[in-house]
């Protein structure tokens, strides 16, 4: 008994602890030896702990273990031992062997913990989780996006990046480490939530007004590839549809498409002139004319992570260890001019994950990343195309959005705010949901 009210009480608060706070980079976390470790972390081991020690009393280590077997999780197992395996010839041993654990971590506490709990909550638990979290992290982008007029520029309650980059443009991001972060969690929750939402939602105007919400905040933190996200997220919702012959939903389309540019006029609307000008000139025109730091610097990581994968003859640098191999190769970094040293050891060079798997990890890791996502995106797909599920199709649309789209110009296999959505999409693809989010079955 003392077993069972241990699995089933603390378990599932400790994991909707660690989700709530998996996207926190700069609030509750800890500094040790040049390396970071975060809330999240010790959240979803105690979580995974409370899972796995009762099982493995009752029904042995091979119960906890099982869902290991799905495609997805065999290539990641697969990656992260690999990794191991060569950490010792990288180019930064120390960082490559800890973010291999790292990637262990994720797989072993986040992803396996999901797949445990999604079997005894349901899909019906985690939809709410998911809802309650982007709520709250899009309340704090909002109060610091209306803050930010009256001197606010570092932030009210969360950050904003203006106090960094003194661009006079308003770049609210909660706690995450920058803006593209934080919209790219908001709009991988939404995709995945949305559409159970509005089919399911037994209060659906009040289900409708929190997607608004948190679409707006997505659009608040002037992340482009936030914005750019959110688009092609839009247009997969309806290809997906038209593509695998389902009844198209026109009243829920239409309704998205006035929400789009009700969203951007009310962004429009609320935003000093000053303000716009100033975000037309840094990121959009600059980035046609070839002066925008960030969107270009991360044009040409894709080319260095290139360069990097043919000098090591498509071994790779070592998990995490490109920006090491970029300064010991006389690359220079006009804000770490010293010579490299445990302030630099969290730096990147390249802002990909495809980019790093590439330039870090080479052919291999490459190839088992792309078999990874090929496996899900499949899982997904067939779930959907057979159970008609909103969750499947949600979850789709967010998988194609990361991995077509967001992966492309976000950095860092190892990071616990995508690896939440690894394990929410695999749950939703090995587990399914039917007779759990049937028009029967309410979401809020």
């Amino acid at each position: 008994m003392l077993h069972r009210i241990f699995s089933l009480g603390l378990a599932p608060s400790f994991f909707a602890a660690g989700f709530f706070f998996s996207s926190w980079d700069k609030a509750l976390f800890l500094d040790a030896f040049g390396f970071t470790f975060k809330a999240y972390q010790g959240l979803f081991l105690l979580s995974a702990l409370s899972l796995a020690l009762p099982i493995l009393f009752q029904r042995g280590i091979e119960t906890i273990l099982s869902p290991l077997r799905a495609p997805f999780a065999l290539c990641f197992v697969a990656l992260a031992f690999y990794n191991l395996g060569i950490s010792p010839w990288s180019a930064f041993p120390l960082k490559s062997f800890l973010y291999s654990c790292w990637l262990l971590f994720d797989i072993g506490m986040v992803w396996l913990s999901t797949q445990i709990l999604f079997r005894r909550l349901g899909a019906v638990w985690f939809a709410r989780l998911i809802f309650g979290t982007l709520l709250f992290l899009s309340g704090i982008i909002l109060m610091d996006y209306a803050a930010y007029p009256f001197g606010y520029r570092g932030g009210l309650i969360g950050f904003n990046q203006d106090i960094i980059l003194n661009l006079m443009v308003s770049r609210p991001h909660a706690f995450a480490s920058e803006p593209s972060y934080a919209a790219a969690y908001l709009a991988l929750g939404l995709f995945t939530i949305g559409p159970f939402l509005l089919r399911n939602s037994k209060r659906k105007p009040l289900a409708a007004l929190g997607l608004s919400m948190i679409a707006f905040a997505a659009i608040a933190t002037t992340s482009r590839s936030g914005w750019a996200g959110l688009a092609f997220g839009s247009m997969i919702l309806l290809a997906l549809t038209i593509f695998a012959g389902k009844k198209i939903p026109w009243k829920i389309l239409l309704r998205v498409a006035l929400a789009i540019p009700v969203l951007i006029g009310i962004f429009l609307a609320t935003t000093p002139k000053a303000q716009l000008e100033n975000l037309n000139q840094s990121f959009v025109r600059g980035l046609f004319q070839g002066n925008d730091s960030s969107g270009n610097s991360r044009l040409k990581a894709l080319s260095l992570a290139v360069e990097m994968a043919k000098e090591t003859k498509g071994l790779g640098t070592g998990i995490g260890a490109s920006y090491r191999y970029f300064k010991d190769h006389g690359g220079f970094d006009y804000d770490y001019q010293e010579k490299f040293g445990a302030r630099q050891y969290g730096n990147e060079v390249i802002m990909s994950t495809w980019g790093q798997i590439l330039a870090e990890q080479g052919a291999i890791g490459l190839l088992l990343f792309t078999l990874a996502a090929f496996f899900l995106l499949r899982s997904l797909w067939r779930k959907w195309k057979v159970e008609d599920s909103p969750l499947a199709f949600g979850s789709l649309t967010a998988a194609l959005v990361f991995f077509g789209f967001m992966a492309m110009w976000l950095g860092n296999i190892c990071r616990g705010d995508v690896w939440v959505w690894y394990s929410i999409w695999s749950a939703i693809a090995a587990r399914g949901t039917k007779g759990l989010d049937n028009p029967g079955v309410t979401a809020i």
